[in-house]
């Protein structure tokens, strides 16, 4: 039976964590003490005020937001003796009372085998699709693959389960550990960010892969912790992998990464995402450009991903722009509104979204211009660009080194001006055309990368 708990702070950690305590725990009451969001809806809770704890019979009083500290003391003085901090997935804290952290570990049954095939295990806070393109890739090489995570699991990600032999959520960094430390796995790959699962199981006895999608230390959230956590991945681990070239060789600057052990292996779509026909474009229908853009958003305005104003600007140019995101639906909505010529689309698989991007024009890479991410988006591999590829699209891109290489070596797209004549610029890039094959003949693939990746995990596994 689900321990009873109210959660103080209903702000954006809540909003990212819930589902994840609703797993472990019977949620009775949300609180908070902004009196602007007492009596609001979020996420199916009415909000109540902090001072209403009183009100309730609960197991623990989970507190749920990055600085508790405050908090923490405000229920002190309230008389309030059970209480846990939810930190992130994995680390519970319990205060006085509260024993709620022992009694939400889990004891996964370590794996054994006798199988002489190789088997390895993922680990990451949240899967995300380059870890699900790895296995699949390893399948077809004959690589067993499970699966362990903490955080959540979109619908889409979860078809991509079959790529495991073993799929394993927890709870616990510990029980983490000791699933670790007593099962027969002959290789742990962990994913960034963030870089703290790679920084505990070190030492578990068994080969360790880190996976560096992109520096922490790049974005705007950098810290002690961080730049700590991100040293230890960078210069600890048996073998690295990064998901670009430039990303690979900042590291080896930065950290003196053995470059001995260090690959790196680019966002890339695999074989059977490729699209098997081509749509009808929307364009030969209404004479219009039909952009498109996949990925993530934010409705943070100094975030690099706002993408507000750029699109209402094509709209006002007449140009169609369609997005499909997992990103907050509400705001979703919010953005298909400021237009009709901005579409929300939904969200769609991967192995379905690339042939249903063939009915557009042009593929969107056009990330804000912002000097904080600069470093950031020039070294990250990007893995709509590969998509818009596959789909036989232009990019029309923002200019950074990463957009700006392939751009230039296979001649794809365009480098954006927003200060020059934006409509002139997208009717330019509308008339590239993209061989069907581009991909394959390449050789742009996940499966062409498999002789490396495969190559790195032998090279560990003794």
């Amino acid at each position: 039976m689900k321990r009873k708990c109210i959660i103080v702070g209903a702000g954006k950690y809540f909003e990212s964590y819930i589902s994840i305590i609703e797993e472990k725990y019977q949620v009775i009451a949300v609180t908070d003490n902004n009196s602007s969001l007492v009596g609001t809806d979020k996420c199916g809770y009415i909000i109540a005020s902090v001072n209403d704890i009183k009100l309730y019979e609960y197991d623990t009083v989970l507190i749920c937001m990055r600085e508790p500290k405050t908090v923490q003391r405000q229920l002190i003085s309230m008389g309030v003796t059970k209480i846990s901090l939810f930190v992130e997935p994995g680390l519970i804290y319990s205060y006085g009372e509260s024993d709620i952290a022992n009694e939400i570990r889990e004891y996964n049954t370590p794996y054994k085998s006798n199988d002489v095939q190789e088997h390895v295990l993922f680990a990451q806070i949240n899967p995300c699709t380059r870890t699900h393109k790895f296995a699949e890739l390893l399948n077809r090489n004959g690589i067993k693959c499970s699966l362990a995570y903490f955080g959540k699991m979109s619908e889409q990600a979860r078809k991509a389960l079959t790529y495991y032999e073993q799929v394993i959520h927890f709870f616990s960094y510990t029980d983490f550990l000791e699933y670790v430390k007593n099962s027969d796995y002959d290789l742990i790959h962990c994913s960034n960010e963030p870089d703290i699962l790679i920084s505990l199981i070190g030492g578990c006895g068994k080969p360790v892969v880190h996976d560096c999608h992109d520096f922490i230390s790049l974005r705007d959230n950098l810290n002690a912790e961080n730049m700590a956590l991100e040293y230890v991945a960078n210069t600890k681990s048996d073998g690295f992998i990064y998901a670009s070239k430039m990303c690979m060789e900042m590291a080896i600057e930065r950290y003196h990464t053995d470059r001995r052990k260090a690959i790196y292996l680019e966002n890339r779509p695999s074989i059977d995402a490729l699209p098997k026909k081509k749509l009808t474009k929307l364009s030969s229908i209404d004479g219009k450009i039909h952009c498109v853009y996949e990925g993530g958003l934010s409705d943070d305005c100094n975030h690099f991903r706002f993408f507000e104003e750029q699109w209402k600007l094509l709209a006002s140019l007449g140009i169609h722009v369609h997005f499909y995101t997992q990103f907050k639906e509400s705001y979703c909505q919010k953005i298909d509104s400021l237009s009709e010529f901005i579409h929300y689309e939904g969200n769609a698989d991967i192995y379905e979204l690339i042939q249903t991007m063939t009915q557009y024009d042009v593929g969107l890479c056009t990330f804000i211009e912002l000097p904080c991410y600069k470093v950031k988006l020039d070294t990250t591999s990007s893995n709509k660009l590969f998509e818009y590829l596959a789909a036989g699209l232009p990019i029309a891109a923002s200019d950074h080194l990463f957009h700006r290489n392939y751009i230039e070596k296979y001649g794809v797209g365009r480098i954006i001006n927003w200060n020059e004549d934006v409509l002139e610029q997208f009717n330019k890039v509308s008339k590239i055309e993209i061989a069907d094959d581009f991909v394959k003949h390449n050789k742009l693939t996940m499966e062409d990368q498999a002789e490396a990746l495969i190559g790195l995990y032998r090279k560990l596994i003794k």
